[in-house]
């Protein structure tokens, strides 16, 4: 069966179950539950999953439920789960605290310290094949290697793990530094010209990366070029009178949103609006 035959035979697993959030890719499926109440989450999720698993029955298929795995996100430190499982007929899904979608790491403190660390390590094995290369290939190609090599690992879902606190994001900027000066600098010792170095040479840093991504998506979103579903963004970017911030040259707005708490401060709503203020005038 080929990949659009089998996107199409899975298309209706959405179907299969009301009330969770279906994200999928291929053959990767990744379900969503959301609910106040843990002890009433843990009833829908399995309740969720034995009708998937019936599903694929009727269909034929097999769910891998050694590959099945489930996380549980939450940011009230109050809440103490010791639930470890979820009972699936006679089968056991485990929890774990990280996994890996779609070639990133999401934890459930949604930190992203291990997807960052497992950045630096790719860049930094990175910097090893520049460093034996660099005296070997011009200007020119030292770009296509930074390009190819480090800038690739910072762009790709920057917009989801580059909301990361700045401590976490600045670990990841000290590699990016230094594989740039590698690159780039006559003399990799001299502190004082790393900002002349991005300058020169037209290179992002890691911090400009997620700003540029989102004032991108901002962009593509008001001009109709992407299509938006999300019920929480929806509900912060809309033309509205209420208070908000007004974007240049549009009737858009973009909700003001309330700050609580540190996660707040991450949120990409949030960031969008601190964007807009130094940057773009909203």
């Amino acid at each position: 069966m080929g990949p659009l035959l089998f996107i199409l035979f899975l298309n209706d697993i959405v179907n299969s179950t009301n009330g969770p959030k279906f994200v999928t890719y291929a053959d990767d499926c990744t379900v969503y539950t959301k609910n106040q109440n843990l002890d009433e989450l843990i009833f829908r999720s399995e309740a969720n999953q034995l009708a998937i698993n019936n599903w694929s029955t009727i269909n034929k298929l097999n769910i891998n439920l050694k590959k099945t795995k489930f996380i549980l996100f939450t940011f009230n430190k109050n809440i103490k789960s010791n639930i470890n499982v979820l009972k699936i007929k006679d089968f056991s899904i485990d929890r774990v605290k990280n996994f890996k979608l779609l070639g990133v790491y999401i934890d459930s403190n949604l930190n992203f310290k291990m997807h960052v660390q497992h950045i630096s390590s790719r860049i930094n094995f990175s910097i090893g094949i520049i460093f034996r290369l660099k005296n070997f290939v011009n200007q020119p190609s030292r770009k296509i290697l930074y390009y190819s090599l480090i800038f690739s690992h910072l762009y790709y879902c920057n917009l989801i793990w580059g909301c990361a606190n700045t401590t976490t994001i600045q670990k990841l900027f000290v590699v990016q530094n230094k594989s740039v000066k590698f690159l780039f600098s006559p003399n990799f010792h001299n502190k004082l010209i790393t900002n002349d170095i991005f300058f020169k040479n037209k290179i992002l840093t890691i911090f400009e990366i997620n700003s540029f991504k989102s004032c991108s998506l901002i962009f593509k979103l008001f001009n109709n070029k992407i299509i938006m579903t999300d019920e929480y963004l929806l509900n912060f970017i809309h033309i509205s009178q209420c208070e908000s911030h007004f974007i240049r040259s549009s009737n858009h707005r973009i909700k003001t949103l309330v700050i609580k708490n540190m996660y707040s401060k991450r949120n990409f709503i949030f960031m969008v609006q601190i964007i807009g203020t130094n940057y773009l005038n909203i």
